[in-house]
């Protein structure tokens, strides 16, 4: 209880193209707390990958929640931030989302 659940994606037309990213925040029923969705201009699929998750932690704690699990459909991404490896151009923005959950 008091735990919630991101799910996160994106999408993109071709690689790299326009994309944007999204992300549905639920509790532990399964009920929705809320979506997110945003344009992100050109960028690679993996980068909206990332961008996602990023995103979707940062917005989780800026309502001060607690996660219980982050779930996204790319594998490399997913394995990103596990190994705490995360492409140098979203440090600062890994860096910050990390930060508001502390």
């Amino acid at each position: 209880h008091g735990e919630i659940k991101i799910n996160t994606d994106r999408a993109a037309r071709g690689n790299p193209r326009k994309g944007g990213i999204g992300c549905i925040f639920r509790d532990s029923e399964g009920k929705i707390l809320g979506s997110f969705a945003q344009g992100l201009g050109l960028v690679s699929n993996y980068t909206a990958e990332c961008k996602a998750i990023i995103k979707g932690v940062d917005l989780v704690a800026s309502n001060g929640w607690l996660i219980a699990w982050a779930e996204s459909d790319s594998k490399a991404a997913v394995v990103v931030f596990h190994s705490d490896n995360i492409p140098w151009i979203l440090k600062a923005e890994w860096a910050n989302a990390k930060r508001s959950i502390q």
